[in-house]
């Protein structure tokens, strides 16, 4: 069973897909979950008591006001878990710019806006636990997959900054950054890449949710790992 960590709530973006919806039903059983989403609705993906699924536009500030502004008598206590994000792959030369500009509305802007709101109740509260969720694309680099990679690494000197500044109200900030994992976006690679990837990491084996959600909760129960970045990849 879960460690309880003493925390009040989880709010977690983009819980209805990718890494978010498969750690969502782990961190229920940790404390109460706010998960987040937009497109697609996730009420019916988890029956708990805990959980509480919320459309927000993450890249409206006006839309984040209200979703802190009608939830705030449980927003205490916070921890914040950035999985929500987008992947538009093409080579840099034919990249269109607007697809640079919805990508990194959802990958760094999203993660921008909900943080800073959701910064002045974990001030208040002297306590606050923020993870951003990165990828190896952005340290390793990838063809067809330049902006998606820098988007995932300017979320270190987001996380960074946020470590300095906060670290004096009981607030951390800390990246993990993900490998090749059983579910997402690898299922869809044909065989070929599949094999490549494979023969990057050392264990030749994919990870898979529990890696992640031990991670999570060792930076919940954690006040001194604070500006660092995790890589779950299995020694990529």
């Amino acid at each position: 069973m879960p460690v309880k960590v003493g925390c009040e709530v989880i709010v977690l973006s983009g819980a209805s897909g990718g890494v978010g919806r498969q750690i969502l039903a782990s961190l229920v059983e940790v404390d109460k979950v706010i998960g987040i989403y937009n497109n697609h609705a996730i009420e019916h993906q988890i029956e708990s008591l805990n959980f509480t699924g919320v459309k927000v536009d993450l890249t409206c500030s006006l839309s984040i006001s209200e979703f802190i502004k009608n939830n705030q008598k449980i927003l205490q206590n916070i921890t914040l878990v950035h999985c929500a994000a987008a992947k538009t792959d093409g080579l840099l030369i034919n990249y269109k710019e607007s697809d640079w500009v919805d990508l990194m509305d959802i990958n760094l802007k999203a993660n921008f806006l909900l943080t800073k709101g959701l910064l002045p109740i974990m001030v208040k509260n002297g306590w606050g636990r923020i993870i951003h969720v990165s990828s190896v694309a952005g340290q390793q680099g990838a063809i067809g997959a330049a902006p998606y990679g820098a988007s995932k690494m300017a979320l270190i000197g987001l996380s960074r900054g946020i470590a300095k500044e906060y670290a004096k109200f009981g607030i951390t900030s800390n990246v993990i950054e993900l490998g090749y994992f059983e579910f997402g976006l690898f299922n869809v690679l044909s065989d070929l890449v599949k094999a490549q990837l494979l023969e990057q990491i050392p264990s030749k084996k994919l990870g898979n949710t529990k890696n992640i959600f031990n991670c999570i909760q060792f930076l919940m129960q954690s006040d001194y790992v604070n500006g660092s970045t995790i890589n779950i990849d299995g020694g990529i």
